[in-house]
């Protein structure tokens, strides 16, 4: 397999530990520079049915 594997080994799991330390760090970084918890607006419009539909 990959570097990017899909499997849930040790390997893998610590790797994503490290991404999610990093995100949480950005947003630590924002929230001190805009003064408040920054947000986010996630519109969707239906298209993500395509899948599993098969359409």
């Amino acid at each position: 397999m990959g570097q990017y594997a899909s499997r849930n080994d040790a390997q893998e799991l610590a790797l994503q530990q490290v991404y999610m330390e990093k995100a949480a760090s950005y947003v630590a970084e924002l929230k001190q520079h805009l003064g408040r918890q920054p947000l986010c607006c996630v519109t969707t419009f239906g298209c993500q049915m395509n899948a599993v539909h098969g359409i």
